[in-house]
């Protein structure tokens, strides 16, 4: 079976792992709409301790997004209700994820994209050091 993947290497130790992304309204590659929809290029925050994926108000809007739904979000404030949008990221090396449902929030500073749980899960997630540089890798 085929695979798509990337590796980023990182100078030194790094504490956050952010890439680019592309981020458009979903829609299914196989039988594209015409026209295809339009993707925003940003950078991505790969979170580790996060279950779901989210991206900023900002980009929603940018975007036109229209809401699937909303969801109570737990976060490190507490909880609070979040509007939710289905979305398909295209990352480095046109590695695609179709169809993530992501929910929305106003508190990004560097980036638009948090990456959680539901987009590793789609492939092999791995950090390693290399020659003491932070090397992440990918792979569907």
């Amino acid at each position: 079976m085929p695979f798509k993947a990337f590796t980023i290497t990182f100078s030194g130790r790094v504490r956050q792992i952010i890439t680019d992304t592309v981020v458009y309204p979903a829609f299914d590659p196989a039988a594209p709409p015409n026209p295809v929809p339009v993707g925003i290029n940003t950078k991505a925050l790969w979170d580790t301790g996060a279950s779901s994926s989210v991206i900023s108000a900002q980009l929603a809007q940018r975007l036109g997004l229209i809401p699937v739904g909303k969801v109570q979000v737990g976060h490190a404030g507490g909880t609070s209700p979040s509007l939710t949008y289905l979305v398909n990221f295209m990352l480095p090396n046109a590695v695609g994820i179709i169809g993530v449902v992501v929910t929305e929030a106003q508190i990004f500073s560097g980036f638009d994209v948090l990456l959680g749980l539901v987009v590793f899960l789609h492939g092999d997630l791995s950090f390693k050091l290399v020659d003491d540089n932070t090397c992440m890798s990918f792979r569907i």
